[in-house]
């Protein structure tokens, strides 16, 4: 995956063209300004005409900080990117698939990122000792609201629902949705590789 924005210049080399991006987070562009933006710069690259991911996005929120005027790191702002964020890119057409940073709050380098509130990478849907945070239910109603169609299928031995969308592909967004609706099975399903679960629907 690419973080280099507007200046890859790799992208004649994979066949899959992924960006880690996170609008309402690190900056406060539009997440639909923000996408279109750079999937058109990227048709400008030896890049155009490959599928397009997007294979990080979030926002952080530390689990218990809750606060009606919905500041950064509180599980109210937290949700409110999300659902901002999954809306933006599952209605882009180009997009096929989304991955959200990410299922659980882990432990940082402090030499790196000691910066971080407790030294923790806070984007977790859920925090370190698996409680769901607000945007888990956040994740879960957008998925819910959305999808048109769903079909069950069986996975490391468990029953998931996997939703479609129009013009899309069942991608990482896929395991976001079914990891809530197969309890005992999130580690499993959060590790399986882009390539395992990317088909045309």
């Amino acid at each position: 995956a690419s973080c280099k924005f507007k200046s890859d210049l790799c992208f004649g080399l994979p066949d899959v063209v992924s960006y880690n991006i996170y609008p309402l987070w690190y900056h406060d562009t539009p997440p639909a300004e923000y996408l279109a933006d750079l999937y058109g710069w990227v048709q400008t690259t030896e890049g155009r005409g490959k599928p397009f991911l997007v294979t990080e996005i979030g926002a952080g929120g530390i689990y218990g900080f809750r606060a009606p005027y919905q500041p950064k790191w509180s599980e109210e702002y937290q949700a409110k990117a999300l659902r901002e964020q999954l809306g933006a890119v599952l209605f882009f057409p180009q997009c096929p698939g989304v991955y959200i940073r990410q299922f659980c709050d882990i432990r940082v380098s402090d030499e790196w990122w000691g910066g971080r509130p407790r030294t923790m990478n806070n984007k977790g849907v859920f925090d370190e000792y698996r409680r769901p945070k607000l945007c888990r239910f956040a994740v879960e109603e957008i998925f819910s609201r959305k999808k048109k169609r769903a079909r069950r299928t069986d996975m490391c031995g468990g029953r998931v629902e996997i939703s479609r969308f129009p013009g899309h592909m069942t991608t990482m967004s896929f395991a976001v949705n079914c990891a809530f609706r197969s309890a005992g099975k999130l580690s499993s399903v959060m590790s399986t590789s882009i390539s395992s679960i990317c088909a045309k629907v």
